[in-house]
């Protein structure tokens, strides 16, 4: 009897270790010419299915937008309680804006800056950033814009499964929808 209750807590510790592992995710977009994104988990490329297109697609973007949105279904909710347990380790934005004329690429400048400085700030109220590295330059010599994003972050495994599964039934019914309009 004394073996199965060390087995049990044996058990039960590894449970617990894992639990408190950290997911480790490092996103790369890069965009010169055309957009090349890159998504990794625990350093393996992550290959996206389509889901989120599919339900885009179908709800369309209003709809999407009100879903993510709705008390009810609670989406925004739990993605605020990941974004709070979030902490990423790296942070680094280069964009280069540019455009034909002067005139245009100061306008653009302009315009980037203002929307990109406050979405940086809300985010930063929410997730614990720990290196962030934010450059965005006026480049009159360039005709083209580029933008250099890399992020790295983590998060235990314990609050991810906390936020999924309140989810899962949101999730399993919106799919269920999108596969009776598809058929």
């Amino acid at each position: 009897m004394k073996i199965l209750f060390i087995i049990l807590g044996v058990l039960i510790a590894l449970i617990a270790l894992i639990l408190l592992f950290n997911v480790k995710v490092a996103v790369k977009i890069d965009y010169t010419d055309k957009v090349f994104t890159e998504i990794r988990l625990f350093g393996k490329p992550l290959k996206s299915k389509g889901t989120f297109k599919k339900i885009l697609k179908h709800l369309g973007f209003k709809g999407t937008i009100d879903l993510l949105f709705d008390e009810e279904t609670g989406f925004f909710s739990r993605l605020k309680y990941v974004l709070k347990k979030l902490i990423v380790s790296h942070f680094k934005l280069n964009i280069s804006v540019s455009a034909d004329d002067a005139a245009q690429t100061a306008l653009l400048y302009g315009g980037v800056c203002s929307v990109l400085y406050p979405v940086v700030a809300f985010l930063e109220s929410f997730i614990t950033f720990k290196e962030d590295d934010m450059k965005i330059l006026c480049n009159y010599e360039k005709e083209k814009s580029e933008l250099h994003l890399f992020l790295e972050a983590k998060i235990k495994v314990f609050h991810l499964l906390k936020a999924g599964f309140k989810l899962i039934p949101i999730i399993k019914n919106i799919l269920k929808e999108v596969k009776e309009n598809e058929q």
